[in-house]
């Protein structure tokens, strides 16, 4: 007989029927459909649970919903890995089948029957979970869930000095009362500002030579507008943490930044106006009416601007240092009532750098402590191994030495100011290399677009790694999660997926040192550093 295009014999006893071969034909047949059947369920299953991030998230929703052993099979064989397909099946009955069923007389009739069965208590169950799930944000595009992503699993000391750091701890305590200090401090200025104006008229320019009220009376500009900034920066600032709980971190991020460049070019027109307003030989070149005022400021808001985007993980500390010594200095300088609260304010925000500073360290320190307790184990194989294969081990070094001194030079080049700019000159590609994360980049920058490309290479490239892998085994592993994709991105790569190079992945192991370096041989042999970027 023929099964699936292949041809085989079925050989019978001689003294068997034409009835009783015809049964032994059919009995093993179909044990034999079985067990295909069965192999490329398990294959549709393990690609499925592998190799489709997506999958293995639908997966995860099958788990917490008690709903795995029923469906994870009809899922995989379906490749059910997304909202819109898992609401079609949901829509969809067996009726139709099941009245042809009744109207036939097929002797498969009970298989049919059990099939359609269990066919509608999974559209059922289906149903339940897109009406349940609606709103879990797995079920969203991935770029989407970047934008939304909310990393709540940080912790609000350590998330302080994180290289994202603006964003990462706007979602816990300790970022949200530094915020709300720095804004009720700026609100206070402008109160004070206002206070002041009233009180003593000091909106209007003086005469620098007599100290009197220019006539005619003259308002200042530029008090008026530091008067308004105190109190646009502090609403600002507030607005950040309401954004950060009622929309998403990167929303709240964009707020903070976005006020401190408006400050800013606000500073900026408001020293500009200064120097219109002033006349130098007339009134005197004094700091109150020539703009030099709002240097100091200008160049503190260009200092935290700094760090914001290029040493993040220092921000809150030259937030907080810069800001305590600005109230400080209004404390010693001023002669109102005010000035105590000043210095109150300025030693407070101080006191916060100290806090971060021993409290961050406090939690690092714990932290590696828990690491090395974890790592321990591990530690004592690796001293194990340096005291007996020292050599091996520098002979390894210098391989991977020569590997790593190549990659420098070429990320050296590629780092270049002029080479960037020689090459955009040039017409050429950009370079695949980022400066900010010191990473080689993918093409895209989409996250759909890259998780969709690891969909499609993961198993072949884990199957052709195994194939030209010259020492051990290959551990076929998974595709890198999602959520921790995102959570990586958001942390790490300042949002940028292009720096996701870690999506498709698996092991290879080794039983020795020597293994090792036979494999860094090989490898360094056949591959090429940096080739095609």
């Amino acid at each position: 007989g023929a099964v699936s295009g292949a041809c085989g014999w079925y050989m019978v006893e001689r003294d068997m029927g034409a009835k009783g071969a015809a049964k032994g034909a059919v009995e093993m047949i179909s044990n034999h459909l079985v067990k295909e059947l069965r192999e490329q369920v398990v294959e549709k299953v393990w690609h499925f649970e592998k190799h489709n991030p997506r999958g293995m998230e639908m997966l995860q929703v099958l788990q917490a919903t008690n709903k795995y052993q029923l469906l994870h099979e009809f899922f995989a064989l379906r490749s059910i890995d997304s909202l819109d397909r898992l609401s079609a099946v949901s829509t969809t009955t067996s009726t139709g089948r099941t009245k042809a069923c009744e109207d036939s007389e097929n002797p498969c009739e009970r298989i049919n029957k059990a099939k359609e069965e269990f066919y509608d208590e999974a559209v059922e169950a289906i149903g339940e979970i897109v009406k349940n799930c609606a709103q879990d944000q797995r079920f969203l595009p991935l770029n989407t869930r970047l934008s939304l992503y909310r990393d709540d699993d940080v912790d609000g000391i350590l998330a302080l000095r994180s290289s994202n750091s603006l964003e990462t701890a706007l979602l816990k305590t300790p970022a949200q009362c530094c915020i709300a200090f720095g804004g009720l401090d700026q609100m206070f200025f402008g109160a004070v500002m206002v206070q002041r104006m009233l009180a003593t008229n000091s909106v209007f320019m003086v005469d620098a030579n007599s100290k009197e009220l220019k006539h005619p009376k003259t308002v200042q500009v530029s008090r008026v507008i530091d008067s308004f900034l105190a109190f646009l920066w502090g609403v600002l600032y507030l607005s950040a943490i309401a954004v950060s709980k009622y929309s998403t971190p990167l929303n709240a991020k964009r707020v903070l930044v976005g006020s401190m460049h408006l400050i800013l070019w606000l500073k900026i027109v408001a020293s500009a106006w200064d120097f219109i307003q002033c006349d130098p030989d007339d009134a005197g070149f004094v700091s109150s009416c020539s703009g030099l005022s709002s240097f100091v400021l200008i160049a503190c808001i260009l200092i935290v601007i700094f760090f914001v985007h290029f040493v993040q993980h220092y921000a809150w500390i030259v937030v907080s240092l810069l800001h305590g010594t600005y109230c400080l200095r209004d404390g010693l300088t001023i002669e109102e009532n005010t000035k105590h609260v000043f210095l109150v304010l300025g030693v407070l925000s101080w006191l916060i750098v100290i806090v971060i500073v021993v409290r961050y360290s406090l939690s690092y320190r714990q932290t590696f402590k828990e690491l090395h307790i974890a790592m321990e184990g591990f530690e004592k194989t690796w001293d194990r191994v340096v005291s007996k294969s020292s050599t091996k081990l520098d002979e390894i070094s210098n391989e991977v030495l020569v590997i790593s001194l190549k990659l420098k030079a070429w990320t050296t080049r590629e780092a270049s100011l002029w080479e960037r700019v020689w090459s955009r000159l040039m017409g050429r590609q950009a370079s695949r290399y980022s400066v900010r994360s010191n990473k080689i980049r993918q093409h895209s920058k989409s996250l759909e677009k890259l998780f969709e490309e690891a969909h499609e290479i993961s198993a072949a490239f884990q199957l052709w790694v195994g194939q030209w892998n010259p020492m051990g085994r290959v551990e076929y592993g998974k595709v890198k999660s999602c959520e921790r994709a995102i959570q990586k991105t958001v942390r790490s790569y300042h949002r940028d997926p292009s720096c996701l190079t870690d999506l498709v992945r698996c092991t290879v192991v080794v039983k020795s040192i020597e293994e090792v370096l036979e494999w860094v041989r090989q490898v360094r042999s056949m591959s090429a550093v940096a080739a095609g970027l």
